[in-house]
C-alpha cells in the first residue's frame, strides 16, 4: 500500500500534463486504491501501476521493477511499422544494433551507398541531388570515439558519468559538423532528416542547430512544475557556431519517431527563417523525464517540464508541427512511404534553386 500511495502522490505532485493528456488522476488513483490491498502480490501491484499510467499516452512516463519495463505507450502502431519495415530487433532507435541496420538503409536509399559516416554510424551525409545536400542524424548521444559511446543505448544514469559522457560527445559533434559543412556547405539547400531520431542531449541538438543559425536567437524557454508552483523560467539561445553557418534553405524532415531531444532539435530549428519542416509532427515528449524511486526499489519517470517555443507555444503532446505535411510511415510499403517526405523536400529545393 505504501508503494501505491507513493506512486499516486508523486504523480499528483510533480506530473505536469494531466489536463493536456485528458486524465483525471485523482479519480484514477482513487479507483486503483480499491484494487490493491496489503495482501496484493508484487505482480498485481505492477500491473495496477501500469494501468494507471497507460491513459497518459506519454512515452516519457516509464515504470520498471528491475526485470520488466513498461511505458505509457502512444506509438505502438508506428513503432511496429518501423520495426517490421527495417527488420529491427527492438523499437528504440538509439540502440547501436538498430543504428547498424538503419544506417545502411539510409545510405542505399538516398545517397547511392556513397555517404560519409561518422559518430558511430549516427551521422550519414552526402549529396542527394545536384546542389542539394542530405544529412541524416539518428540520435543525439553516443557520438564520441570511445567504447562507452559506441555501446551506449541510453544516457548515463549517474551525474558524474553523465557530464563526462556529454563533454566527449560535444567535442565529437563539433568535429563531425566541421566535416559536414566542409562537404555540404557549397550546396544550394540541405535536407536534414531526423524522422528516425532516438533523442539524447538537448545540447547536442543545439550545437548542430548553431551551424544553421545566422545570428543569436531565442530557441526555447523551459520551466518545471514544483508542487503547486513552478521553477523560474530559463531561456536557451542559438548562436552561430563553427567557422561557417549554412543559411541557404534547409528542409528538416520530422515524424512521430523524432523524440525527446529530437523534439527539441525541431523546436530550435523551426525558429530559423530559412528552415522548412516537412513530414509529420514530432513525438511530443519534450519534457525531461524526472526519475523517482518507489519505497520497494522500483523506478518511474515523470514529465514535469514545460518546453515552450520562442513565441510561447507548448508542443508537449501534439509535437512540433510541420510546415509541409506528408506521409512518413506507410504500413503496406515502408520503403515507398519513407521516400515521400524526401521527394517533397527535393521538389521544394528545386523551386528554390530555380529562383536563385
Amino acid at each position: 500500500l505504501d508503494n501505491l500511495a507513493f506512486f499516486c502522490d508523486v504523480f499528483f505532485q510533480d506530473y505536469a500534463f494531466f489536463k493536456l493528456r485528458g486524465v483525471d488522476w485523482f479519480a484514477a488513483s482513487s479507483k486503483a486504491r480499491l484494487n490493491i490491498d496489503k495482501d496484493s502480490s508484487p505482480e498485481a501491484l505492477f500491473k495496477q501501476l501500469h494501468e494507471l499510467i497507460k491513459p497518459l499516452k506519454d512515452n516519457h512516463v516509464v515504470l520498471s521493477n528491475g526485470e520488466q519495463t513498461v511505458s505509457s505507450e502512444r506509438l505502438a502502431g508506428i513503432k511496429a511499422i518501423v520495426r517490421n519495415g527495417l527488420g529491427l530487433a527492438g523499437d528504440y532507435i538509439g540502440d547501436p544494433a538498430n543504428i547498424a541496420k538503419i544506417g545502411p538503409f539510409i545510405r542505399n536509399e538516398f545517397l547511392g551507398g556513397k555517404a560519409k559516416v561518422a559518430g558511430n554510424g549516427v551521422f550519414n551525409w552526402g549529396m542527394i541531388a545536384p546542389a542539394v545536400g542530405y544529412l541524416n542524424i539518428l540520435k543525439l548521444f553516443g557520438l564520441a570515439d570511445t567504447a562507452e559511446a559506441r555501446t551506449a543505448n541510453d544516457l548515463p544514469p549517474k551525474r558524474p558519468d553523465h557530464a563526462q559522457f556529454l563533454r566527449k560527445d560535444l567535442d565529437a559533434v563539433e568535429e563531425i559538423m566541421d566535416q559536414v559543412m566542409a562537404d555540404l556547405g557549397h550546396a544550394k539547400s540541405i535536407i536534414l532528416d531526423v524522422r528516425l531520431n532516438g533523442g539524447g542531449f538537448d545540447s547536442i541538438g543545439m550545437t548542430i542547430a548553431n551551424r544553421f543559425t545566422d545570428r543569436t536567437r531565442l530557441a526555447f524557454t523551459k520551466h518545471a512544475r514544483m508542487g503547486n508552483g513552478f521553477t523560474p523560467q530559463q531561456e536557451f539561445y542559438l548562436k552561430p557556431g563553427g567557422d561557417f553557418q549554412f543559411t541557404q534553405p534547409v528542409y528538416v524532415l520530422t515524424s512521430a519517431r523524432t523524440a525527446s531531444a529530437g523534439d527539441i532539435f525541431a523546436l530550435c530549428l523551426r525558429n530559423l527563417p530559412h528552415v522548412t519542416l516537412v513530414g509529420q509532427p514530432s513525438t511530443g515528449i519534450l519534457s525531461d523525464n524526472l526519475k523517482k524511486h518507489l519505497p520497494n526499489g522500483w523506478t518511474t519517470s515523470i514529465s514535469n517540464e514545460f518546453y515552450c517555443s520562442a513565441e510561447g507555444d507548448l508542443f508537449e503532446g501534439p509535437g512540433v508541427p510541420v510546415d509541409v505535411e506528408t506521409p512518413v510511415f506507410v504500413k503496406d510499403d515502408f520503403r515507398v512511404g519513407y521516400h515521400i517526405a524526401v521527394d517533397s523536400a527535393l521538389e521544394l529545393a528545386s523551386g528554390d534553386k530555380a529562383r536563385s
